[in-house]
């Protein structure tokens, strides 16, 4: 299923790195002084200075140090599957690329939530995004297995998982009233998507995006209902062909010869009609 863990290391260059940007960022963020410099707060934006790097570092803080050693741990196992059948420059560019525009996404909701009802905590409040990074790994990890059989507990199959996170951080977000892990996990699903769909170049082709991946794969509904369309539509060639040749052999029993046997017999020719060139008429005979 995941190859042989021997074949390469599992501390990869890119989970190393990950790994210690989220321990720095996630340190930081807990520190009061050091906070506005890594979190997403809309109001570092109106400043005179805007933190744009902010963008980048919102997706590796957790609200804990027991969940960033536990991102630490997903993302060494991903990095483990994804970066030797990707490569570390593409990798890492997903990481970054669905990191960055699912903060923007949510800076620009936010000041549009402001506007629309006027709360100033909204400016002030701190967005957790680091459910967009896992997002868009369940995404990667789904696409390189999209075709396995293999599954969770024998009811969960590799490409559903993402669906699956998704309606647990659904139902966890509900829980803690913190609707913007929510948002942020929704956005890095999308994103993710969006980008393997449509944007990652090929190693081998050079081609970009990937036309057979399909999001209706990920959705257990859709997926099933496509198999079962594709179950029928087989029985239903398999029954007409087998009726068919049933048909035949009984009409072959009922008269009593065989249909290549009548087309090989020879035909036969009037020789009076052939020497007078037409047909014998009624008023001839």
């Amino acid at each position: 299923m995941f190859g042989n863990p021997l074949s390469f290391n599992v501390l990869t260059r890119i989970s190393k790195f990950l790994s210690i940007t989220i321990l720095v960022v996630t340190f930081l963020g807990i520190l009061p002084n050091f906070k506005n410099f890594v979190s997403l707060i809309p109001l570092n934006f109106l400043s005179f200075f805007p933190k744009v790097w902010v963008l980048l570092t919102a997706s590796f803080q957790t609200n804990s140090i027991f969940s960033a050693l536990f991102s630490c741990i997903y993302i060494i196992f991903c990095a483990f599957l994804i970066e030797p059948n990707w490569g570390s420059k593409e990798f890492l560019r997903y990481i970054l690329i669905t990191g960055f525009y699912s903060n923007l996404i949510i800076l620009f909701f936010s000041f549009f939530m402001y506007f629309v009802t006027g709360e100033v905590l909204i400016i002030f409040k701190i967005f957790e995004t680091s459910n967009s990074l896992t997002a868009a790994l369940n995404i990667a990890i789904a696409y390189l297995y999209m075709d396995d059989p293999a599954s969770f507990c024998n009811c969960i199959k590799i490409r559903h998982f993402p669906f699956y996170s998704f309606l647990f951080s659904a139902f966890f977000a509900v829980l803690s009233m913190r609707c913007d892990s929510y948002l942020s996990g929704f956005l890095g699903a999308a994103i993710g998507y969006y980008y393997i769909r449509y944007i990652k170049r090929h190693t081998r082709t050079g081609v970009r995006g990937d036309p057979n991946f399909d999001y209706k794969k990920l959705i257990p509904y859709f997926d099933n209902a496509a198999h079962e369309n594709l179950t029928a539509n087989q029985n239903f060639g398999n029954n007409f062909a087998h009726n068919f040749n049933h048909r035949n052999n009984l009409n072959e029993n009922n008269f009593g010869f065989n249909a290549h046997e009548l087309n090989n017999q020879p035909t036969r020719t009037n020789t009076n009609n052939a020497f007078r060139g037409t047909p014998h008429r009624l008023d001839e005979i």
